[in-house]
């Protein structure tokens, strides 16, 4: 049996914190109560499924494959390996995390302070 590294236990256990308890894992819950008002149960089941439920099936889904996205893509095909990989690079970065992250800190950080700013020239420097 192998012994496990200290080392990778910490790294696992951070990146399961940062995987269910992102900024949108903090935020988003008390905006969705407030929206939905006497409605909160169906969105807090929603939120669930789509916050928890999601990235823990994924989790279960890698360690079928010994957590190795290779081995994962190659069911569908050489090709199918390639897009898919290339989407989720795209998807962590240039197309939804930082534009996320430059629109969240607007919002919570500047907004309240500037009401009337133009919303470019923070984030643009946010993304400089």
């Amino acid at each position: 049996m192998e012994r496990i590294n200290t080392r990778d236990v910490i790294v696992t256990g951070f990146a399961l914190f940062a995987m269910f308890f992102g900024a949108g894992n903090l935020i988003f819950p008390p905006y969705l109560g407030s929206l939905f008002g006497t409605k909160w149960v169906a969105a807090m089941l929603g939120f669930g499924i789509t916050g928890i439920g999601l990235p823990l099936l994924g989790v279960m889904v890698m360690s079928q494959y010994d957590g190795s996205f290779e081995k994962f893509a190659d069911k569908g095909g050489k090709l199918f390996a390639i897009l898919l990989g290339s989407l989720v690079v795209l998807c962590i970065g240039p197309l939804l995390a930082i534009p996320r992250t430059g629109a969240t800190t607007f919002e919570v950080a500047v907004k309240p302070f500037f009401p009337n700013m133009n919303p470019y020239i923070p984030i643009i420097g946010f993304l400089l």
